[in-house]
């Protein structure tokens, strides 16, 4: 192999990446990740890809995270904007307790986001 191309076997990427050996495998198995290459009865991947996965961050997202993004971009930062918990409710077909949970996720959410842009 040449040195622009440096390989590594599971445990490696998996310590870079902060996970475990098999969520590595699970990256490979769902596309986050390309199938890698086996060598002598290992997978190896390059230290590109692993360096690229890591670089990416998180990058699994739920309904509810999506929901809470749209609605933290829905308040704009305001607290008077946008659906009250009945409003949310009636509106997504869940539960008022769950439409609170989501407008002060999407508040916590849209006060971090200010505060990195006004720190930049």
């Amino acid at each position: 192999m040449s040195t622009r191309t440096t390989c590594s076997p599971t445990g490696k990427p998996a310590t870079s990446l902060g996970v475990s050996p098999h969520a590595v495998r699970a990256y490979a198995s769902t596309g986050q990740l390309s199938p890698g290459l086996e060598l002598y009865g290992r997978r190896w991947w390059p230290r590109h890809e692993i360096n690229a996965r890591r670089d990416a961050g998180d990058q699994r997202s739920t309904p509810r995270e999506t929901a809470v993004r749209e609605l933290a971009a829905q308040l704009g930062g305001h607290d008077s904007d946008g659906p009250n918990a009945a409003e949310l409710a009636a509106r997504d077909g869940i539960s008022t307790r769950t439409a609170r949970r989501r407008i002060t996720a999407a508040r916590q959410l849209g006060d971090t986001d200010n505060q990195q842009h006004q720190g930049s």
